[in-house]
Formats: structure tokens, C-alpha cells, sequence
């Protein structure tokens, strides 16, 4: 899909959630969801940005939540039949997505986090406040700064350097509201489709770098620095607006009385393309790879990265193990009784809180082959077996008091980059957040349930990281390579890092803007 592709299919998408989806726009998005992958994947994205099923960007509770059903049951039941042949899977994500929890309340103690201060410059907070960089940030929560400027990396890899005074308010990993003041976006290939909206126009990101500033009566000035948006304008009636495709080096001044040109464009573009130097969260990741390039008898060698002080050894043993062409070199190829297991703290790491590698599922993966990739934190990751729980094939994660399952489809016989990503959510006892990546892009949940089956976890050390079968349970039939575990919760460009180049993510540069 082009630039001009993804347009059209948003268009058409819009369409859909408002009823208003004729018969020839119905036939054309049949045919995009049975072209192209890519296109289901934006077309379950667009469901869940029309529906507001922001819940599902990054976070995930395993306590149950009386959930709530946003689908109208009338239109739904219009559209299930035609489009089920076209796009049964995507179809299956946006109904999973009403099984997931509500968010809470903002003034709850345990709270969704989507975001991250990655970086800063000389920030005065309004109120005090003394946020810190690397502090996470919830959905709903609203950053006011009155001087200086603070990054924030949203977990759909979203970066946006915000400029006091300014006033933002985070709605999903997906979308952020402009009340006033200015920020500057970049938006990797992964995160495209991040909104960003304000009182007078609404703009979406095709994988760009774009500016926006917002004025305290509610208009605001769009400036596109790289590649192009898809900007909505509103008004003050009913009518809906035309969206218009914004372009590099464009500008535009938007109110509810209508578009203008922007004054002094010129010179406002030399100034938003100035650099700030951000000053960088003091905390660096640990990390250890085992590439799976051969062994040392029974047990592969790993390397360590980051301020890891330890003289034991990073060497894992592999029970079962034989190697076959991996994405990078050799990988290690599991049977159901393959696995090994290693403990961070003999190398003087914390307790591992993102896992990620390379794998390779067979495309004839059924129920009884093993499911489980690995297991740590108290949690096991693995890929889903059973289409009640979720989409089949897609990464399947839980603890003691539930699971989740994410949407994209491993099961196709070819590489795929993932990350699981673990923090602790409040206070209470065994309360988390997941979040998991398929190559590189925040993957969306199909489903939960607060009932565990499986092996029991609390067997496994905490400090342990457990790869394939435990035991009697079974592991996986497949591949992995290129395995990297870290202590801290990763952020997305430091996973885009380790898959692109193999490498964490140099500390100096983690918040270039």
C-alpha cells in the first residue's frame, strides 16, 4: 500500500463506523482487505481510533473488569455478513477488542500507562509537579509545562517534543489533544496513524514529521516538516469537513470559521527545524544476547550490555537444542521437548522485565504442538492456539490471573520480530501491564480472560528467564534467534534497534528528536 492507498482506505473506513458506506465504497474495501495484509491491519487500527478502543494500545490488567460493548448491535449486524469473507480476522479484533477492560479512573492508584518522558530541556511544570525523565505517563493524564520543553514517547512509537508554555492531553498510545502551545512530532513507518487533534482540526500521521501550534481560543497552525498528514478541519455546524492531504513544506491555519494560510510560514518552518538538545534519562538498560551461533557443549554463550558489573557467566544450556539458518547467522530450532533456562542475577541484573527475539513458526502450527515461547517475570509468552480465546497464531501472553492475546498471526512459516514488554501497574499484588510488539509495531489485543490454565508460574524463580518446554509442558515447534532480555521496560525505538541492527540502542541517543 502507497501513501495515497492508506488515504482512501481510512476514508472508506470513516465511512463504515458513521453508516454511511455506499456500495461501491463497500465492494472497493472488500477488495483492500483481500489484497493486502497490510490493509487489515489498518483497517482493525481505523475501527479502533472510530470506536475510541484505545485501551488496547499498550496496557493490560489481569484482574477482571465488567466490560463494556461500544459495537452498535443494528449497523453491525448490517455489515457482518459481506464483510466477514473479506476481513474474518480483523472482524474478530474489533469484537475482541469490546472483551478488553475499561480504563480507570483518573484518580485511581493503579493506572494504564502509554507514554514515557524520554527527555527533556530545562522544564518548569505548572503546578510543581516534578516529573523526572523515564517517568511513565497514564492515558487520560494531562501535561501542562510552562516553560522549557519535555519529549514523550508514546508506546506506539510515537515521539513528541513538547514546547511550554503548552498544555497536552494524553488520550491513547495512539492520539494526544493540542489545548495550546506547540509540539513537533516524528512518526516512525510503525506508528503511522497517530492523531493528533485539537478544537479546530484534527490531524493524522502517514509517517511523518510534522508541527502543530494551538492557540488558548482554539485555533491552531499545522506545519509539515517531512513526508505528509491527512488533516480533518471541524466546524461549528453538522456538515462533515473534507479532509485534505497536507503535504512537505505546507502549511495551514485552522479555525472553526474555516481554513487561511499561515502568516510568516517562512520563517515559522526555520524556526521549528532547529534541534534541541534534550537532556536523557540517567537510567541504562542492561541486556543479555545470545545470538545462538554456536555452543559451548550443551550451553550457548551470551553477551551482556549496559552497566552489568558481574564475572559470572552469560552461558545458557539448551536442553534438545540443533541449529538451523536463522535471520542473523545460526538459530536455534525447538522440538516440544527443547529449552533451557537462565538466571539474570548470576550476572548482576534485575529481574527481567522485556523479552525479544526472532522467530520462525511453521505454517502448519496446530493445538498440539506446544504454544509457549518463554517465560519470565511471572508471566508466560507464547503464541495462541485456540480462536475462542483470540486471533490464532498471535502472541498469547498471561499470569497466574489471566491472558491476553494480541492480533497479528505468526503463523505463516516466515520471521518475525516480537517483544514483550512487563511492568508492574500500582500498588496491589500482581497487578501488571503488557505490551507486545510484532515487528516493531505495538500489536492490538483480541481478547482476555481472567482464568490462567497453563503451567504454574510460581515455580519459576523470579529472576529466572525459562526459554520453550519446563518439564512435562511442552514448548514450541519452530525457531528463534537473536534472543535479548532486558531489566528495564524497553521503549519502542530501543526495540525497533535490536530489530533492525541487532544492537540495543546507544543511551546517548535514545532521545534525538
Amino acid at each position: 500500500m502507497n501513501d495515497l492507498d492508506r488515504v482512501e482506505l481510512n476514508e472508506l473506513c470513516s465511512a463504515l463506523v458513521d453508516g454511511q458506506l455506499t456500495e461501491p465504497q463497500h465492494a472497493r474495501l472488500q477488495k483492500m482487505l483481500l489484497d493486502s495484509a497490510e490493509a487489515r491491519r489498518f483497517y482493525v487500527r481505523s475501527m479502533e481510533l472510530s470506536a475510541s478502543l484505545y485501551s488496547y494500545a499498550s496496557e493490560m490488567q489481569s484482574e477482571p473488569v465488567e466490560p463494556r460493548n461500544i459495537i452498535r448491535p443494528t449497523f453491525w449486524r448490517r455489515w457482518s455478513v459481506p464483510l466477514a469473507a473479506a476481513a474474518v480476522v480483523t472482524i474478530g479484533v474489533w469484537i475482541g477488542r469490546s472483551l478488553l477492560p475499561e480504563s480507570l479512573a483518573p484518580g485511581d492508584d493503579e493506572r494504564e500507562f502509554i507514554a514515557r518522558i524520554s527527555g527533556s530541556k530545562d522544564p518548569l511544570w505548572v503546578g510543581g509537579v516534578a516529573f523526572q525523565n523515564g517517568d511513565e505517563l497514564h492515558r487520560g493524564q494531562r501535561l501542562e509545562l510552562t516553560s522549557g520543553f519535555a519529549e514523550i514517547t508514546f508506546d506506539s512509537g510515537a515521539l513528541l517534543v513538547v514546547e511550554g508554555p503548552a498544555s497536552m492531553d494524553l488520550d491513547s498510545a495512539w492520539q494526544a489533544t493540542l489545548r495550546r502551545g506547540t509540539i513537533k512530532a516524528n512518526i516512525p513507518q510503525e506508528a503511522i496513524g497517530f492523531k493528533v487533534s485539537n478544537a479546530s482540526v484534527d490531524v493524522v500521521d502517514l509517517g511523518t514529521e510534522f508541527s502543530m501550534t494551538a492557540e488558548d481560543d482554539g485555533t491552531a497552525e499545522v506545519f509539515v516538516l517531512n513526508g505528509q498528514v491527512e488533516v480533518e478541519p471541524r466546524s461549528t455546524d453538522a456538515s462533515p469537513a473534507k479532509k485534505i492531504l497536507m503535504k512537505e513544506k505546507q502549511s495551514r491555519r485552522f479555525a472553526l470559521g474555516g481554513m487561511s494560510d499561515v502568516r510568516d510560514s517562512d520563517q515559522k518552518f526555520v524556526k521549528l527545524a532547529k534541534r534541541v538538545t534534550l537532556d536523557l534519562p540517567k537510567k541504562a538498560a542492561s541486556y543479555v544476547h545470545w545470538s545462538f551461533d554456536g555452543k559451548d557443549g550443551d550451553a550457548f554463550q551470551g553477551e551482556l550490555f549496559g552497566p552489568v558489573r558481574s564475572t559470572g557467566s552469560a552461558a545458557m544450556p539448551i536442553r534438545s537444542a540443533s541449529a538451523a539458518q536463522g535471520k542473523f547467522n545460526d538459530a536455534l530450532v525447538f522440538s516440544a521437548d527443547t529449552g533451557g533456562q537462565f538466571n539474570v542475577a548470576d550476572v548482576g541484573m534485575r529481574p527481567v522485565k522485556t523479552v525479544a527475539f526472532w522467530v520462525r513458526l511453521p505454517e502448519d502450527g496446530s493445538t498440539a504442538d506446544g504454544g509457549t515461547f518463554a517465560r519470565f517475570a511471572s508471566v508466560e509468552l507464547g503464541w495462541n492456539r485456540s480462536p475462542a480465546d483470540g486471533s490464532k497464531g498471535a502472541l498469547r501472553i498471561a499470569n497466574a490471573r489471566g491472558h491476553a492475546v494480541a492480533s497479528t498471526s505468526l503463523r505463516d512459516g516466515r520471521w518475525h520480530h516480537v517483544a514483550a514488554v512487563v511492568t508492574s501497574n500500582g500498588k496491589s499484588a500482581g497487578k501488571w501491564q503488557a505490551k507486545l510488539y510484532v515487528d516493531g509495531r505495538l500489536d492490538a489485543w483480541t481478547g482476555r480472560s481472567p482464568t490462567r490454565k497453563g503451567v504454574a508460574l510460581s515455580a519459576i524463580p523470579a529472576d529466572a528467564l525459562v526459554i520453550g518446554s519446563v518439564g512435562a509442558e511442552q514448548g514450541f515447534r519452530g525457531e528463534m534467534d537473536e534472543l535479548y532480555v532486558s531489566d528495564r521496560a524497553l521503549t519502542p525505538m530501543e526495540i525497533r534497534s535490536l530489530m533492525r541492527t541487532n544492537r540495543p540502542y546507544l543511551p546517548e541517543s535514545i532521545a534525538a528528536n
